[in-house]
């Protein structure tokens, strides 16, 4: 993948719309994605901005937050707990692993 061009006016690529001042990206392995690319460029549908380009690659490489405890799936909650350090058994509900999860939290603060 290249790096991200800003859309400067609604561009249809790959079947997908991208609207002015969103990220779009192009596979420079591909003539046909590299000559879009070009022809993008030169009908001014996007921007060649390396300040865009470096904003977007600093928030595509942010970490993301986890979802909260009550939004996570049994298997999410479950990873949770075990990378937190949280003894549960595997047939635990969704309800008893987010009050396991929450006091060990709990207990961890205070006790910082």
């Amino acid at each position: 993948m290249t790096y991200p061009y800003r859309v400067a006016r609604t561009v249809i690529f790959r079947g997908k719309d991208h609207a002015p001042d969103t990220p779009i990206t192009f596979d420079a392995d591909d003539p046909a994605e590299a000559a879009a690319r070009d022809d993008l460029l030169a009908l001014g549908a996007i921007d060649d901005d390396p300040d865009f380009a470096e904003v977007e690659q600093l928030k595509a490489a942010a970490p993301s937050k986890p979802r909260p405890l009550p939004r996570q799936t049994n298997a999410e909650l479950l990873a949770t707990a075990a990378a937190e350090g949280v003894d549960v058994p595997g047939d635990a509900t969704n309800a008893v692993l987010i009050a396991a999860i929450e006091a060990k939290r709990g207990a961890a603060g205070a006790g910082a």
